[in-house]
């Protein structure tokens, strides 16, 4: 841009020079400020003050008016075009290597965190962000780097909707639970498997809807969540084997005896007897010369014709009892060791008897959460953390399941009479009971990656929000969650809104810094050749990010990074809740006491599926991610 100046700086000076000269220098211009005696063959040349070019047009002859003209026209059309060359290379300049910078304070008001609820993501100037939106998060922060303070605890205390929170030290449960039961007077629990103590209890085995199309489905994410964790190195073949093993023995249990537990199940493999109880129930005898005959099945598992409403076939013997049982009775002998060898080992927790004990029956179901503002702990003592990890994920995973059924849309018409009474009978619904679709959950993972891969979670933070689930998943770095879902997982493609702590590793920052994105920046250099006194000057425009990944290894303490999706980057400040009025004396309650209360598996339950009720007059909707985005738009927390 300067260069253009200079131009239409010189092309001013020779207009309004050039034209007195062409007029005879008339004594109107007055005296000059200085005369050149001689510039090649030009002699006599008178250098006036360029002002006074503007000052004479009054007293113009006739003669003289059109080269006045001629020179102001000169002017006219030199300086617009100066400017937008100016401005145009400027322009084009600018950006072209990007133009990374921090949000500012009008595209933090569009991002609507200013809330006075939700979850908490941090502070900026003073006043702390929520998010209330159906964006999932995740936050990577490493080790004492400040997530349980700034993040967790301060969202335990300002989301008032159900939440199922992976509690590893008891913390949570400790400092939040009492705030969360008595003044969000909430349904408060805490599983804790490793307890001593009378506490609260679940069964996962009572979460099977037996009897129904769905019982399959249920045993298939059971066992395969608890055997099948993507940490162990075992052939997938002997992993499949014992998945499949199990399903059979979950079934056949469950049909035999309503309240079978997962100790149950363990205890069945680990029978010594454990091949000839496949033979009677598959009804195989074995004669003198030690061949297998088989005989008509007389095991029933049931004596009506359920099995031929759900599977087609009309027998008393569960078909896939028969035929897993049946499997792996025809396998030879060492492989059905190798098999038996990985389930007992997966499922030895339910060995110890405190797990045991606590995994007998169910004070709470999964649905409860979607049912009425519950809060459930996951507490696990950090030396049980390997131990109990199969339960922990296994309840996030029912979670998912449980809470998403299939959406059923209105298509019928409706009169407007039948449209006004359903919405007024909605809304004294709404007003006596908690709405199911108002009554989001809050999925907090502390230590994501700790747990295994969960491919269920994984798929599911594509759409589970149309469902009101809100996912805010923590790991330490990009490492540990590339370790366990790897450089293709979608994970964080999925997280609309991401927190950053300090890193401590060398590949978060590397991509945190690529994240920020780069900016223009024009560099001045001067050079001087040998002895040379004069210098030479050059400018280059060259990219340059808006924070290397050395300078954000170094970010402060107090410092975080969160992004919101379609936004640049907000630079915020921590939260220390203790020291905070809007959080310190929140954490004075006490943790509540158990109470006793056990659920009741009915033999013969019908189980129904459940439809989100924001859904219901989604009337003529074909397409599912028009109606997640109706229920976006409609839903309010306030």
């Amino acid at each position: 841009m300067k260069k253009y100046f200079i131009l239409f700086l010189l092309i001013f000076i020779f207009v309004t020079q050039k034209y007195p000269r062409d007029i005879g220098y008339p004594k109107i211009y007055g005296k000059p400020i200085y005369t050149i005696q001689e510039i090649g063959n030009v002699k006599n040349i008178k250098l006036y003050n360029p002002v006074n070019f503007f000052k004479i047009n009054k007293n113009l002859k006739k003669k003289t008016f059109s080269s006045y003209m001629f020179y102001n026209i000169v002017l006219l059309g030199t300086a617009p075009m100066c400017l937008f060359l100016a401005l145009n290379v400027r322009e084009k300049n600018k950006d072209v290597y990007g133009n990374a910078r921090f949000a500012n304070r009008e595209e933090v008001k569009k991002m609507k965190l200013k809330n006075k609820k939700g979850v908490v993501l941090g502070k900026l100037k003073g006043k702390i962000l929520r998010s209330i939106d159906v964006f999932h998060i995740i936050i990577m922060a490493s080790t004492r780097m400040g997530k349980g303070i700034n993040n967790v605890l301060t969202t335990l205390f300002d989301w008032e909707d159900s939440v199922i929170v992976n509690d590893i030290k008891g913390e949570c449960w400790e400092k939040t639970s009492g705030y969360r039961a008595k003044v969000l007077k909430q349904n408060v629990m805490m599983f804790d498997p490793t307890s001593e103590e009378p506490t609260w209890t679940f069964n996962p085995l009572d979460e099977i809807r037996l009897k129904t199309k769905n019982e399959l489905e249920d045993v298939t994410l059971i066992v395969q969540t608890l055997l099948d964790d993507g940490l162990t190195k075992s052939d997938p073949y002997w992993i499949e084997s014992a998945i499949n093993i199990v399903k059979a023995v979950v079934l056949h249990l469950k049909y035999i005896k309503n309240n079978a537990s997962l100790s149950d199940v363990i205890d069945f493999l680990s029978r010594t007897t454990f091949d000839e109880d496949i033979k009677e129930i598959l009804g195989i005898i074995t004669d003198e010369d030690g061949n297998d005959e088989i005989t008509e099945n007389t095991f029933e598992h049931v004596q009506d014709d359920t099995f031929l409403k759900i599977y087609g076939t009309n027998q008393k013997l569960h078909p896939i009892v028969e035929r897993f049982f049946g499997q792996y009775y025809r396998t030879p002998s060492k492989t059905r060791g190798s098999t038996m060898a990985v389930a007992q080992s997966k499922l030895g927790i339910f060995l110890d008897p405190k797990i045991r004990a606590n995994t007998q029956t169910s004070s709470f179901t999964i649905k409860e959460l979607k049912e009425k503002k519950t809060s459930l702990y996951l507490v696990t003592p950090p030396s049980a953390q390997k131990m109990t990890r199969p339960l922990t994920r296994l309840i996030y995973s029912l979670g998912v399941y449980q809470l998403t059924p299939r959406m059923k849309f209105n298509h019928k018409e409706k009169t407007f009479l039948e449209r006004t009474l359903g919405r007024v009978k909605k809304k004294i619904e709404n007003f006596i009971f908690v709405s199911k679709s108002k009554n989001r959950i809050l999925f907090l993972i502390d230590e994501f990656p700790v747990l295994g891969k969960l491919s269920i979670i994984e798929e599911a933070v594509a759409y589970v929000a149309g469902y009101g689930i809100k996912m805010m998943l923590i790991c330490q770095s990009i490492k540990q969650l590339r370790a366990i879902y790897g450089k293709d997982s979608s994970i964080m493609e999925n997280m609309g809104i991401k927190v950053f702590m300090t890193p401590n590793d060398e590949d978060t920052p590397e991509m945190l810094s690529k994240m920020l994105g780069n900016k223009t920046e024009i560099i001045k250099t001067s050079s001087r050749k040998g002895i040379d006194v004069e210098r030479s000057y050059s400018t280059s425009i060259v990219a340059s990010p808006l924070m290397t990944p050395a300078q954000i290894s170094n970010l402060p303490y107090e410092k975080i990074f969160i992004r919101i999706v379609g936004f640049p980057f907000i630079m915020g400040e921590k939260i220390f809740y203790y020291d905070d009025r809007a959080f310190r004396d929140k954490e004075n309650y006490a943790p509540p006491t158990y109470q006793g209360k056990e659920v009741k598996v009915e033999k013969e339950a019908k189980y129904e599926e459940e439809n989100l009720e924001i859904f219901n007059e989604n009337e003529g909707e074909k397409d599912i991610i028009k109606a997640m985005e109706k229920a976006k738009n409609s839903w309010n927390f306030d």
